[in-house]
């Protein structure tokens, strides 16, 4: 993580385009047995690029990376807004120079860090990836790809790939797979109903069964009083107004009772279907989308 004095450096240091790019004094070389600290700012969007594609993307990115041997990623959601758009502002800066770039990514902190944009082209995306290296690393890598737009899942598919041409020196960690895992794709594109709303018509119906059901006990036991009374008046003289009022309770109890228990089977039809729709998995909260200067970043939690 960048430190005050590093981006106090940074930013004295950082040439404003579009004059020539001053040098910016290298920090000390990184060991290269040491884990390689890789930094991706949040990337640069041109159109209207949804927000939520962006996060995913941009999520799925950091863990991509961070898959491969001997790496540590920090995610856009971990990088200060201001120093995002300063890293931004120093990769435009030194185009024409190419020892200020890796010496920008050396001087914020970091080893390196990969920087992206995507710009909305028509019915197209297209990705631009740009690995800064470490100092004395020959040149900048970078991997561009184009696809057509649709729900977001096609740049989730270019990640693993586009990581791969970018990393081929190293190779993936113990136990870890390339391309973005099948939970990704449901993260971008999650159940519209959230479990609360399940659990509330599904409570619903449980106590619309529930007072359904007391309401025929009580009905029940109208009856049962009716039933005793009316066979005592056979040889006892009975207020017919007693028998009348106990006739009414009955039929009225059990009117409710047949109403509640409709309702819990309406409820109880509609939490089931709603369970066919229910983000069980919480992707909907656990992807947070937060706008910055250089487009979306986003928060989440997880494994690396």
């Amino acid at each position: 993580m960048m430190n005050a004095l590093a981006l106090a450096a940074l930013l004295s240091q950082v040439p404003a385009p579009p004059a020539p790019p001053r040098a910016i004094a290298a920090a000390p070389d990184a060991p290269r047995a040491g884990v390689l600290r890789v930094t991706l700012p949040s990337s640069r969007t041109v159109g209207a690029i949804p927000p939520r594609v962006l996060a995913a993307f941009q999520l799925s990115l950091t863990k991509e990376v961070a898959k491969l041997q001997g790496v540590r990623a920090t995610g856009p959601w971990e990088v200060p807004d201001l120093l995002t758009a300063q890293l931004h502002g120093a990769v435009r800066g030194c185009e024409r120079d190419p020892v200020c770039l890796p010496r920008t990514a050396h001087a914020a902190g970091e080893h390196e860090f990969l920087s992206t944009e995507i710009a909305l082209e028509g019915a197209s995306y297209a990705v631009s990836l740009r690995r800064v290296p470490l100092p004395d690393e020959p040149a900048t890598r970078t991997e561009a790809r184009k696809v057509k737009t649709g729900d977001g899942s096609e740049l989730l598919r270019l990640v693993g790939p586009a990581v791969q041409q970018l990393y081929p020196e190293r190779g993936l960690k113990e136990g870890r797979v390339r391309g973005v895992e099948r939970d990704a794709y449901q993260r971008l594109n999650p159940p519209p109903i959230p479990r609360w709303a399940f659990w509330t018509t599904a409570g619903a119906a449980v106590a619309a069964g529930v007072a359904g059901a007391t309401y025929g006990l009580m009905a029940e036991d109208a009856r049962s009083q009716y039933r005793s009374l009316a066979a005592l008046s056979q040889t006892t003289p009975v207020s017919g107004a007693e028998l009348v009022a106990l006739e009414d309770r009955m039929s009225s109890q059990s009117s409710t009772a047949n109403i509640f228990f409709v309702a819990a089977g309406v409820l109880g039809v509609t939490a089931c279907m709603e369970a066919f729709y229910t983000d069980w998995h919480g992707y909907r909260a656990e992807l947070r989308v937060q706008a910055t200067p250089g487009g979306a970043a986003v928060g989440a939690g997880g494994r690396f």
